[in-house]
């Protein structure tokens, strides 16, 4: 669990550099903590200020599935950025560096996967 506070964007960052070292290459490392980052400070800043849930799976393949939970009921959705605009760009990051990602129905439970 996270507090709905900016220290745990870092923090979630953390998590993911400690528990999937380990398991997967360095690439797929640095992807998996910027799309945390990314989809952890959405919850941070746009969620409903309830703890947030961090979860990660490492596959033996090296890949990477997570998800983040804000118990928000919000829409998810990918924003066309408009030229100077400051921000709204972390879910295209999240879409760019992703196979493949998603939100559950009704809420704004994140899911992603990441490949090797």
């Amino acid at each position: 669990m996270l507090t709905p506070e900016v220290d745990s964007i870092g923090d979630a960052r953390r998590h993911v550099r400690e528990t999937l070292a380990a398991h997967t290459d360095p690439d797929t490392l640095s992807r998996a903590e910027l799309v945390v980052s990314e989809l952890v400070t959405n919850s941070v800043l746009h969620g409903p200020g309830e703890p947030l849930t961090l979860r990660l799976i490492a596959h033996e393949n090296g890949g990477v599935a997570g998800e983040v939970e804000d118990q928000g009921t919000g829409v998810v959705a990918l924003r066309q950025h408009r030229p100077g605009a400051v921000g709204g760009l972390g879910l295209t990051l999240v879409d760019h560096l992703a196979s493949a990602w998603g939100v559950h129905p009704d809420s704004t439970h994140v899911w992603f996967r990441l490949d090797p």
